[in-house]
């Protein structure tokens, strides 16, 4: 799962969708940096990750992805997560997405003076270019990929990985509501 679905499990925690934003860019040795609060957000983050990793559907839908974009077919299919979650979002959230994504941006404003550079630079790129309603289009998720390709020392393929959203469609989209009721269940 990417941060829509991190920021949507965390509920209207401030300290947990900042804990979630940092999940992946905090190492445990650095835990000590962070108010307790946080470090929960950041343990719930590394707890969704675990359960999201080892779930059967997702393993089948990064064996999908896998033959084109090898090791980066979990990053891929956690961005197509949350364009799915963006298209159904009315059916799990009562606040639109912008008015929502708005509230987010403003939450982690809130926190820079706390973040290290990788943190500042993602969240500068989070609220510059709006991912988390650009995810609700095959415009913007395309655009987030192309974005992370070039980030990347490595060849990814995530520039050109739209094409497979397009080819796996309907079977992911159908998998992901199974998939999301389990892990609201697990983590909520």
């Amino acid at each position: 799962m990417n941060f829509l679905a991190h920021f949507y499990l965390s509920g209207t925690s401030e300290s947990l969708i900042v804990g979630n934003f940092l999940g992946d860019m905090v190492r445990k040795v650095e835990w000590k940096n962070y108010p307790t609060e946080i470090v929960e957000g950041i343990k719930m983050h590394q707890h969704i990750d675990m359960f999201t990793d080892s779930h059967p559907i997702i393993k089948k839908h990064k064996a999908l992805l896998a033959p084109k974009h090898k090791h980066f077919s979990g990053v891929i299919l956690d961005i197509f997560y949350d364009y799915f979650l963006a298209n159904s979002w009315t059916h799990y959230h009562g606040i639109e997405l912008p008015i929502y994504a708005d509230w987010v941006y403003q939450t982690l404003g809130k926190h820079e003076q706390i973040y290290a550079k990788k943190a500042l630079m993602a969240f500068s790129h989070m609220r510059k270019h709006n991912w988390l309603t650009a995810y609700a289009s095959f415009e913007g998720i395309d655009q987030v990929l192309k974005g992370m390709a070039q980030r990347t020392k490595f060849k990814s393929e995530m520039d050109t990985s739209i094409l497979d959203l397009h080819k796996h469609y309907d079977i992911m989209n159908e998998d992901f509501s199974i998939f999301f009721e389990e892990l609201k269940r697990e983590v909520l």
